[in-house]
């Protein structure tokens, strides 16, 4: 009887057959996929699905290709040449705003925005000008907007607004052409009758964030308000023409807005009645067109570069990226490297032994935000402590687990696992991913695989919240180059110094008392 670290439903198979230490992804394989070959196209017959899936062909790197080959036996993949596509990495918080903004402005036919929320004051405003000045001047846009249900009516203190009501102009003048839905997990629905907001969010949120405009797509972890777009550094990508994959999180955001969590708000009333049913797996597999051509002239170039979609809410029984996210760690050779960042450093003990095993021989670096950048290094009361619980959960939980990689096996020293903290006075850490390599310290232009989208990586995000994210395959040297240039810009404001973890190990009542009382108190909810 396999457990549930062994064999994992949302697969399908044993996790450690994909292993490079476990018995062979390939043996697995070959009892799961038919490969026929029909022209240029290499078709996947996947057992159990009822229709084969198609891409224009696999990667070349035999490291890459077993991944490829694992997320199609249980996921849909989307194939693009980087170049044609136009994935880029967007440096600072400034320039995705501006992206955004233009992005916004070339749009002809829709728009659709899903983050946590949309903030209230000048740069939020200007972003809502922007979307009414695109539905005057374009008669043929739409625009769709998914927000959290609870954080979308909590009103600024500043302002007095909430998300609602700045929109509720745009709502007025456009109907029909423009829709605002608020997803509210079960769990938070439920909080509210009890905690008043901002606690009532404790319980979980709506926290995807995906920007579709048009055939332009932006992934980040970023949410649509001030911070976000000044001083609060976070990972942004862009697709700058990417129809297929866009396509995809065009339909998510409209299924999400369709299911039984979500409802429709019009000027400055809500509906308030179900619209169908909760939100299934199925729904997700069946978004987006794998068939359509995914370039524009598909006989001019072979794709270099694949994105498998996925999306986690455990509470609706949806686990995808907790999923996929341990296949990839457990997929990296002996001699890899393992790069992870998250602002929010609390990994669920099945991800931290990933981490803890993962490319024994190569490299390993976690990245996450020191308290001086911490989020809520300004927060009061009970939750100025947050900042604190983290670091006393990398010190006494995550460290005696990271720290047994420096044991000896078979004679040989075991790589230790690199902590880096993001300290820049001033600015505050969001950014969060995760990149990997098949060897350590080698061409930065090489195969590589990258996983971006909202996920923390931590117990909140794999146990509460809804998260979206997207793993990316590509062979392309100019994107293995750029993103390479992308880690490097989060890291070089990790100076060499004490980490944070070591200033939980010492201290007075608040730390050596309070802070482990309130992380063992909060767990899952950080």
């Amino acid at each position: 009887k396999k457990t549930q670290a062994e064999k994992d439903p949302d697969l399908g198979f044993d996790m450690r057959a994909l292993s490079p230490r476990g018995p062979g992804v390939q043996v697995l394989l070959s009892n799961r996929i038919q490969a026929s070959k029909a022209g240029r196209y290499n078709r996947m017959i996947i057992s159990g699905l009822g229709k084969p899936q198609t891409t224009y062909s696999e990667p070349t790197c035999p490291w890459l290709k077993t991944i490829h080959s694992a997320l199609l036996v249980h996921r849909r993949g989307f194939p693009l040449v980087a170049r044609q596509a136009q994935i880029t990495s967007i440096k600072r918080p400034h320039e995705f705003y501006e992206t955004l903004i233009a992005a916004i402005g070339r749009a002809e036919k829709r728009i659709s925005l899903a983050a946590l929320y949309l903030g209230t004051e000048e740069h939020e405003r200007r972003l809502t000008l922007a979307l009414g000045n695109a539905l005057r001047t374009k008669p043929d846009l739409t625009v769709n907007l998914l927000f959290d249900g609870r954080r979308a009516w909590r009103e600024s203190k500043a302002s007095g607004l909430s998300t609602v009501t700045l929109l509720t102009p745009l709502l007025e003048a456009y109907p029909g052409r423009i829709k605002l839905c608020l997803y509210t997990l079960p769990a938070a629905q439920r909080a509210a009758s009890i905690l008043k907001s901002p606690l009532d969010e404790i319980a979980g949120v709506f926290h995807m964030k995906a920007f579709v405009l048009d055939d332009e797509l932006i992934l980040s972890g970023a949410n649509l308000s001030t911070e976000y777009f000044v001083d609060r550094q976070d990972r942004y990508v862009h697709f700058g023409r990417a129809e297929t994959i866009s396509n995809f999180y065009h339909e998510l955001i409209q299924t999400l807005a369709q299911t039984r969590e979500a409802t429709s708000v019009g000027g400055s009333s809500t509906d308030d009645g179900a619209n169908g049913r909760p939100l299934r797996l199925e729904d997700v597999d069946n978004l987006g067109d794998i068939e359509a051509p995914c370039l524009d002239s598909p006989s001019s170039q072979p794709p270099d570069t694949w994105v498998f979609p996925t999306i986690n809410c455990a509470p609706l029984g949806i686990t995808q990226d907790f999923s996929v996210t341990r296949l990839l760690l457990d997929s990296v050779p002996r001699h890899g490297e393992v790069r992870l960042a998250t602002a929010y450093l609390n990994p669920p003990e099945a991800l931290t032994k990933s981490l803890a095993s993962s490319a024994p021989d190569g490299n390993v670096s976690v990245l996450t935000a020191h308290p001086v950048s911490h989020g809520f290094r300004s927060a009061r009361g009970l939750m100025s402590l947050v900042p604190k619980c983290y670091a006393h959960i990398e010190a006494r939980e995550l460290g005696p687990a990271f720290d047994a990689r420096d044991a000896r096996k078979e004679g040989r020293p075991i790589q230790p696992i690199q902590m880096l903290s993001y300290h820049r006075p001033s600015w505050t850490y969001h950014a969060k991913g995760l990149w990997l390599r098949e060897k350590a310290g080698k061409d930065p232009s090489g195969p590589l695989v990258t996983v971006m989208g909202s996920s923390n990586f931590g117990r909140r995000s794999y146990e509460l919240d809804l998260e979206a994210q997207l793993v990316l395959l590509s062979e392309d040297p100019s994107l293995g180059r750029a993103l390479e240039t992308e880690w490097n810009n989060l890291s070089r404001h990790c100076p060499e110094a004490e980490p944070p973890s070591a200033e939980a190990k010492n201290g007075g009542f608040v730390k050596r008392f309070a802070v482990p009382f309130v992380a063992a108190l909060m767990g899952k909810f950080l």
